[in-house]
């Protein structure tokens, strides 16, 4: 199993993280509308749930790999109850976009075009 310290650039991980932060809390606001919609929780409450979600450098070893890019995973944690609620946590990456932070020795670099 591949992890973070394997494939990206160690000076590079947490302006990584950032970019995938950048994509789960862009699925959290445009989630926002449809979950209130559905009147399951109040808006102080989601805002409450959503504000404890954060994609760090420590999420960055959860990742799948397949021919075209990575797929980073994040597991909001939500109990079984709000379970329904939780992002989909799955943040798709290019290699061409991931090219700067990937290692040019490591096992995912043959990829890059």
């Amino acid at each position: 199993m591949l992890k973070a310290s394997d494939v990206f650039l160690p000076g590079k991980l947490q302006q990584l993280a950032t970019l995938v932060n950048e994509k789960l809390q862009h699925e959290l606001k445009e989630s926002t509308p449809e979950i209130l919609k559905g009147g399951d929780i109040s808006a102080n409450d989601l805002r409450d749930l959503h504000e404890a979600l954060k994609f760090e450098v420590a999420n960055l070893n959860d990742f799948e790999v397949s021919n075209d890019g990575l797929v980073f995973l994040y597991d909001a944690g939500f109990p079984h109850v709000i379970k329904a609620l939780e992002p989909d946590g799955r943040y798709y990456f290019s290699y061409q976009e991931l090219k700067p932070f990937l290692k040019t020795d490591g096992p995912l670099w043959q990829f890059v075009h």
